[in-house]
């Protein structure tokens, strides 16, 4: 069954991330049946992140970042 392609969520906002581009499935990976989106952290780490994550606010920011919060409280 194909993956449907989801709402444009590129240049959209969350927390830290802003979505660059939809990524498309990679048959390969374990995420190929997840809308994955190419992100840019504010510190400038780019990562994949699923499309749901983003949206119900599960991933607000890259791994280095949320160390450095982490870190500071």
């Amino acid at each position: 069954m194909p993956l449907l392609r989801p709402d444009d969520l590129t240049g959209q906002k969350f927390g830290k991330w802003t979505v660059l581009r939809y990524q498309e499935p990679d048959e390969r990976t374990l995420s190929h049946r997840k809308a994955m989106w190419l992100c840019r952290c504010e510190c400038g780490t780019e990562a994949l992140v699923k499309g749901y994550n983003l949206r119900a606010g599960l991933s607000k920011q890259c791994r280095k970042c949320r160390a450095v919060a982490w870190m500071d409280a």
